[in-house]
């Protein structure tokens, strides 16, 4: 008996013992991936999506009626290169879903995902099922969050035993200083006191909130301020004025990363900050048309985004994050062959002025040449015919700048807004500022 007993003992410890080492070295090729030439990138996203495809047509109803309708079956998928059979998907087409669509054989295992909801920014929030997790550090989140941290010298070892990570933010994480932006903005000296005391390495935050963590932080004496290493920004454009104003009085080096709540992060810039690396281990990235047609670098269009995980409940295959941007046709300086993502900011929200329209994007390029003096702005309509711009300024803004926008405004868009200077522009739960706002029916745009 303890012969058998024994023998059971080592075949279990040889078994756990290759299963460990197979997870090591997936983890070390995973990590890898996107510091290799493009012909690999490209093998390993034609393999990750052939897997993402089987999985989603064999346990996703809403993914199977999709590609029936669209005449697309699993086996036409060979490459990355094939993504292009496959439909469009968008938030609306999931709420349009009832859960049981979006879950089918996997809601039997009710324990191992919870609903959660996107913010609600453009207008269409929508509940997701993510798999449970205590979100601790483990290696792989690590490498999904701090890579950045990694390419400037720091081991994942670092990352996951000792940096210290702080979050403004309304979810709480295991491990990490969480101050929520009520508690911010309640008792911001308590707030800053709480992030130097701890000494954080790294704080992310919207740009919004780490805005206002500077400027409270600025009514301190240097001595009490926290001083981060690094501030990660995330959920909205970060202009070059914000950025400079966050890391003078913060004292930290500001690395802007995009991601959505649904699929998570995207992509985050290296030291060189021109540019997104794209996650593309992980994440494919697409620009595309108004009518779905590829489009080449350095070309804007519809950022679509497929996700590769294999711990997702619910994939999210070609799916249309709602912002615009381009793929920078250019190499990186810092040598990495992953391409670069430059978002330009969500499409869609307009507002209506008589018989001429201000869409979102042409309101933020637009704004694009006065980001060295503007920190923060929001159009908003006031009246039928009226609207107010209020802007946040930086150290260049004047009454010249001022004029030269209204100026811009009535040339481009047949209007001339009146033009506030304002401290601070007002925050959605998510911690996120809208751009544009209609508040003659108190609806955003």
């Amino acid at each position: 008996m303890k012969l058998n007993h024994y023998a059971y003992l080592a075949s279990r410890l040889k078994s756990e013992l290759r299963s460990a080492l197979r997870s090591a070295l997936r983890f070390a090729l995973h990590a890898r991936v996107h510091t290799l030439p493009r012909a690999f990138i490209a093998r390993w996203q034609g393999k990750e999506l052939r897997r993402s495809v089987a999985f989603a047509h064999e346990h996703l109803p809403i993914y199977r009626d999709l590609w029936q309708a669209h005449g697309v079956r699993p086996g036409d998928i060979r490459s990355s290169g094939d993504i292009r059979k496959l439909p469009i998907t968008s938030k609306r087409l999931f709420k349009e879903h009832p859960s049981e669509k979006l879950l089918d054989d996997l809601s039997a295992h009710s324990g191992e995902y919870v609903w959660k909801e996107t913010s609600g920014s453009t207008g269409e929030p929508f509940r997701f099922p993510a798999r449970a997790s205590a979100r601790r550090l483990t290696r792989e989140r690590a490498f999904d969050e701090y890579r950045f941290l990694l390419w400037r010298g720091n081991p994942l070892h670092w990352v996951v035993d000792h940096a210290k990570i702080a979050r403004i933010d309304e979810e709480r994480v295991p491990g990490e200083l969480s101050i929520t932006r009520a508690e911010l903005r309640k008792d911001p000296e308590a707030a800053c006191e709480a992030l130097r005391r701890y000494g954080a390495d790294v704080v992310w935050g919207t740009p919004t909130s780490l805005l206002e963590l500077a400027e409270y932080a600025a009514r301190m004496p240097e001595a009490r301020r926290p001083r981060p290493h690094f501030l990660v920004s995330t959920g909205e454009t970060l202009t070059p004025a914000s950025r400079a104003y966050i890391a003078k009085l913060l004292g930290g080096e500001v690395y802007d990363s995009y991601g959505l709540k649904e699929i998570g992060i995207i992509g985050v810039e290296c030291r060189v900050h021109e540019g997104l690396h794209v996650y593309e281990e992980s994440v494919l990235v697409e620009i595309v048309d108004e009518e779905g047609r590829a489009l080449p670098p350095g070309t804007a269009g519809r950022v679509i985004v497929t996700r590769f995980d294999e711990n997702q409940i619910l994939p999210f295959i070609r799916y249309d994050t709602g912002d615009r941007g381009m793929i920078v046709a250019s190499p990186c300086p810092c040598g990495l062959p992953a391409h670069r993502l430059s978002v330009r900011g969500r499409r869609g929200g307009m507002l209506t002025f008589g018989s001429k329209r201000i869409h979102r994007v042409e309101f933020e390029f637009a704004m694009d040449q006065f980001h060295a003096s503007i920190m923060r702005y929001q159009l908003a309509k006031v009246g039928p015919l009226r609207a107010e711009l209020r802007i946040v300024p930086a150290g260049g803004f004047s009454s010249a700048v001022s004029d030269e926008v209204r100026a811009r405004f009535r040339e481009q868009f047949g209007i001339t807004p009146r033009v506030t200077v304002v401290r601070a522009l007002p925050a959605t739960s998510a911690g996120k500022t809208l751009t544009v706002i209609d508040e003659t029916d108190r609806k955003t745009a």
